[in-house]
């Protein structure tokens, strides 16, 4: 699907590939996203220019509510997933079937820089994987009074295949 980045409107659907250098979502005051089906994104990098899947680098006080409204979200991420520089920053990813990320030598996670944002992900089944790409990243890092929850109906998986952590949270 061809699209204009960031993504603005109120549903999203289908496949997003991410070119390098853009940004899906930038969060910048409350957005409310319905999906319409099954979500795919693959999101690309490269030495010069990375992409940002959900970035709060902007503005503090901002909020992205994605109901997945029953369908499933898939993303490969060669490029940072979620990235928070700012306070009282909330992502709610919820009503989803089941959400699969995977990960190369970025962070999924990063959510180290401002204070009290949320991350939430709700799904009957929960998937993380980070490939061997790059070993030392990982997978979700947490700090700054800042809170990750994920709440699944039935499987909450985390298959790392590098040597870094899969949590770090400080």
């Amino acid at each position: 699907m061809a699209a204009d980045y960031p993504l603005t409107g109120d549903t999203i659907e289908g496949s997003h590939e991410l070119p390098a250098g853009n940004i899906l979502y930038r969060l910048d005051g409350e957005q409310k996203v319905t999906a319409l089906s099954d979500v795919t994104i693959s999101s690309q990098s490269t030495e010069n220019a990375s992409s940002i899947i959900i970035y709060s680098g902007k503005s503090e006080n901002s909020s992205l509510d994605l109901d997945m409204d029953g369908h499933s979200l898939a993303i490969d991420a060669k490029s940072a997933g979620i990235y928070i520089t700012k306070d009282n920053t909330n992502i709610n990813i919820h009503n989803a079937d089941s959400i699969e990320s995977t990960v190369d030598r970025h962070n999924f996670v990063i959510a180290t820089k401002g204070n009290g944002s949320i991350i939430n992900y709700e799904a009957n089944n929960i998937t993380f994987n980070k490939s061997e790409v790059f070993q030392d990243n990982p997978m979700l890092v947490v700090g700054n009074k800042n809170t990750l929850s994920m709440h699944a109906g039935n499987d909450l998986v985390f298959n790392n295949y590098a040597r870094a952590n899969t949590l770090s949270a400080y």
